[in-house]
């Protein structure tokens, strides 16, 4: 396209039309007759707060901003669902959801949406792996629960001449009495029970 001032007149008053079309599209105000006086206003607005010496820096900030936002729209696009919110928390704030989803194409439900504005006001932005669940029986015993182990080792057990522990009944039937002893708080996996004992 050649430069505005080496057009001729016709062609820089279709260009400086297309110029008012798309502020007007950009803003929301319809280019209808009745809506011509907001269009002047608005323009009139652009001009008086934009002076023209930093229109290149705001067309600078334009192509930037559409940067930013292209790679968010990747990395949403590229994340597991779960984890889509966190990346929407990133433009959630600076937008409405009609924003989102028209200018920059981003998919999402209105829940999602009003979480990841939740997530962006308490800064929560990292995308933390989730927590594995582990079974109670397998979770790293305390300290109460090694001694009440150890107490109940010790009055089945006796030491033999050269200082060894023997047990009078196999790991498997010491395993199951420790648990049948008190269910709640006895809780333990067979492979946690052997290491704990072999321990000891």
């Amino acid at each position: 396209m050649p430069p505005y001032s080496s057009c001729s007149p016709t062609v820089q008053s279709r260009r400086r039309a297309d110029l008012v079309f798309h502020i007007c599209a950009l803003a929301g105000v319809s280019e209808d007759a009745e809506d011509k006086s907001e269009c002047v206003q608005l323009l009139r607005d652009v001009l008086a707060q934009a002076p023209l010496r930093s229109v290149g820096e705001q067309v600078a900030e334009g192509a930037a901003l559409r940067t930013v936002m292209g790679n968010i729209k990747r990395m949403h696009d590229a994340v597991p669902p779960e984890r889509r919110t966190q990346v929407l928390a990133l433009a959630a704030p600076a937008f409405t959801s009609p924003e989102l989803r028209t200018r920059w194409q981003l998919n999402f439900g209105t829940h999602q949406f009003q979480e990841a504005r939740q997530l962006a006001r308490a800064g929560r932005f990292a995308v933390e792996p989730r927590a594995r669940h582990m079974p109670e029986s397998r979770r790293p015993k305390s300290d109460e629960f090694v001694a009440r182990l150890h107490a109940f080792l010790d009055a089945r057990s006796r030491v033999d001449a050269q200082g060894r522990r023997i047990a009078g009944q196999s790991m498997r039937s010491l395993h199951r009495a420790f648990v049948d002893m008190d269910a709640g708080r006895n809780k333990v996996s067979y492979s946690a029970f052997r290491r704990l004992a072999l321990a000891h």
